[in-house]
C-alpha cells in the first residue's frame, strides 16, 4: 500500500513540475501570460493524475 502512495506522489510531483515548467515557457514567450492559460494548465496536471 505504502509503495502506490509514492508512485502517486512521484506522479503528482512530475505534473506539477511539467505544468510550471510550461507556464515558465509560456511566460518566456509572452509577458502578458493570462491568468486563464496557467489555470488551465494546471487543471490539464490534476486530470493526468
Amino acid at each position: 500500500m505504502m509503495m502506490l502512495a509514492l508512485i502517486a506522489v512521484n506522479k503528482i510531483n512530475d505534473n506539477a513540475t511539467s505544468v510550471i515548467d510550461y507556464i515558465e515557457e509560456l511566460h518566456k514567450g509572452s509577458q502578458d501570460l493570462s491568468e486563464k492559460t496557467a489555470l488551465q494548465g494546471c487543471d490539464e496536471a490534476y486530470n493526468t493524475v
